[in-house]
This record gives C-alpha cells, structure tokens and sequence, in this order.
C-alpha cells in the first residue's frame, strides 16, 4: 500500500513539474515578440551606469544687409546615466553627470572656445518615465554656462532630451507612434516656443554591438515662435524644419543604445529697435549618439 502511494506521489509530482515546465516554455518574454508587438519600456537598475558619448554639428546661415554670415558649432561630450531608484509611481530616478565636454564655434569674428566647467563632473538628479518622458530635474544650484552670443544656459537645457520617446503600447514590424510636444527654450535672450511632432516607426531587428536591437527610423516637423531682446534691440523670430533620425534600442535590456539625427531649420528673425532689419537664416544640424558601456 505505501509503496503504491508513494508511485502515485512520484507520478502527481512528475506530472506537476511536466506542467510548470510546459507553462513556463509557453510563457511570453515580458517585452513581447513579433507575432503580439514588442513592449518597449526602459530600465535602469539601482547603481547600473550607462555611458555615451554625443558629437553635435551645426551650420547656421544668416543674411544681413546683403552679406552672407556662417557660424559653424561643434559639440563634443561624454556623459553618464546612473540608476538610483524606481518610485512609486514606477517612474526611473537617476543621476546624470558630464564628464568631458567642448563646444568650439567658428564664425565671422573668429574661432571661440566656451567653458563648461560650470558643469563638469557634477550630477544632477533626473526623473524619467518607462517610455522616456522627462518628470522632473534637480538643479537646485540653478548652474548656468555662458554661450555668448547665444547668451546663458542652465545646466537643464544640456540633459533636456537625453532618450527618445518609446511606445506606450506594443508595437509591431512597420508599425508606428507619434510623440507630441511642446517645449519652451531660452536661446540668445529669446524665449522661443517650440511645437514638435515626430513619428516614429519599428523598421526592424539588428544586432548591434552584440545587443538585440529594435531598429526605429523617424520624422519629425518643428516649428518655432519666439520674441525677446539682444543687445538693445527687439527681435522676433519665427521658424519650421524637419528632421530625420534612425535609433536603435536594445528592448531586452531596456537600453537606448545609438542615434543619428539631421536637421534642417529655416526662419526669420525680425529686428526693431535702432535700426530695423529682417534676417532670414538656416540652419543644419547633424547629432550622433553612441553607447560606450
């Protein structure tokens, strides 16, 4: 009889281990797959550092009685995202510091090199969505590096839009989603409103860098409103361009691993005070940004 139960026990537990097994091997990788959509949301763990690096190129046109202006602007930096928590709400808290950074801009004048020690190896707290929407950002010393020309910039405007935008649904091969913001930036004594919306589309899977990666291609149309003062002067500016990027996100790992952004901007900026002029300009820019660890 006991032997008979103990058969009977052993065949309950083989026949319960055959099931967990068959569940678990049936069970969907939490950020999907092609057949239901990929679920994209980031990941950060508490004291898990990514590093990048981002090189910035920008040429601005300007015509000012009846003379062609061109100022060239390169910007080279390393960076660092650290996990410190996930809150309540599930959003991701981090740190982010500059480590290196150089911005060098050639024009008419000259060539200039402007200090960013004001932001060197200093963190900053960072606030951040599953799907990469800035909640907040801690800069309680309210730092400031001076531009010149293009006048202060606080050490935000530098760590404004660190991770693209993911989906906030699952999404599929040739699938879209489309992000609507509207931001105001301060920019050579203007406040300038900018209206964006980007779509962005899931082309495909690549491995890159020995990471599973989704490959996301993107087109963005911007326009632009701003007023303000420079050097005694009244000046409103008005403007639209279009941007096209491709990005890759390791959706395994929840990481945001490179991107390559160009940018055409083509505006107006008219001039009341002393004297009076209109100043078309444009303006391509060309961004890169590299996971390093």
């Amino acid at each position: 009889m006991d032997k008979t139960i103990r058969t009977i026990v052993t065949l309950l537990i083989t026949l319960m281990l055959l099931s967990l097994v068959i569940t678990c091997a049936g069970k969907k990788p939490f950020w999907g797959d092609e057949t239901s959509g990929f679920i994209m949301t980031y990941q950060l763990a508490k004291d898990q550092k990514l590093k990048y690096e981002a090189n910035t190129t920008q040429k601005q046109t300007m015509e000012m009685m009846g003379q062609s202006m061109e100022t060239v602007t390169t910007v080279v930096s390393k960076y660092s995202i650290t996990g410190v928590k996930l809150d309540e709400k599930k959003n991701i808290n981090s740190t982010v510091n500059m480590q290196e950074a150089s911005i060098k801009v050639k024009s008419p004048m000259g060539e200039q090199t402007l200090d960013l020690s004001a932001i060197m190896n200093k963190d900053f707290g960072l606030i951040f969505s599953g799907c990469g929407k800035k909640v907040a950002f801690s800069n309680p010393e309210n730092i400031e590096v001076n531009m010149g020309m293009a006048g202060k910039r606080s050490a935000e405007s530098f760590f404004r839009n660190l991770l693209p935008r993911l989906a906030s649904k699952p999404i599929k091969i040739g699938e879209s989603w489309t992000v609507d913001e509207i931001d105001t930036v301060k920019e050579g004594g203007l406040d300038i409103l900018v209206d964006s919306k980007t779509t962005h589309t899931l082309a495909g899977l690549e491995n890159i860098d020995n990471l599973e990666c989704m490959k996301i291609t993107a087109k963005a149309t911007v326009v632009l409103e701003g007023a303000g003062q420079q050097m005694g002067a009244d000046v409103n500016f008005e403007g639209d361009g279009e941007m096209n990027a491709t990005w890759y996100f390791a959706y395994k790992k929840g990481v945001f691993v490179k991107s390559k952004n160009s940018m055409l901007m083509e505006g107006t900026a008219t001039v009341t005070g002393p004297q009076n002029m209109t100043i078309p300009m444009t303006q391509e820019t060309t961004i890169e940004v590299n996971l390093v660890q």
